[in-house]
């Protein structure tokens, strides 16, 4: 019995951000050889959202972040999207974002072989864990992806 009060006091006190992880929506539209895949969020009291989405397949090819205008996130809020080995596939580029701002990028590795250096986007094939940081209590936001599949 003390185990079980012991372990839950650490869940919900000691770990709050997993207590409770605010709500995240998913929907997907494909288009020919892109989907666009739209994760909209509201924070919880803690300022995080956290989701392990379903499977999503293809090459990151280009991503946005969309803060809500009401009630609008803290600024610098990050937003991660790691993969089975812990990898953020945005490469950091959802960090510090603007609680105004809207901003698209398209994270790509760096290939080099001897003759040239040339950008290579990112593939996906898997779960993803999505989570947003800092957001401020009970914001929204958005984070729209896009795939070539």
């Amino acid at each position: 019995m003390r185990f079980t009060i012991a372990l839950l006091f650490v869940l919900i006190v000691a770990c709050p951000s997993f207590a409770t992880t605010g709500t995240v929506t998913v929907a997907k539209r494909q288009s020919g050889a892109i989907q666009k895949t739209t994760i909209a969020f509201t924070s919880n009291n803690a300022g995080v959202a956290y989701k392990q989405l379903q499977e999503l397949s293809g090459q990151l090819i280009r991503v946005a972040t969309i803060p809500s205008a009401t009630p609008a996130p803290s600024a610098s809020y990050d937003i991660t999207l790691k993969d089975s080995y812990g990898f953020d596939v945005l490469l950091g580029g959802a960090a510090d974002l603007s609680a105004t701002v809207t901003k698209t990028f398209a994270p790509c590795l760096m290939d080099q072989d001897n003759l040239t250096t040339q950008a290579v986007p990112i593939a996906i094939l898997g779960q993803l864990v999505f989570r947003a940081d800092s957001v401020g209590s009970t914001k929204t936001a958005t984070l729209v992806l896009y795939f070539r599949r």
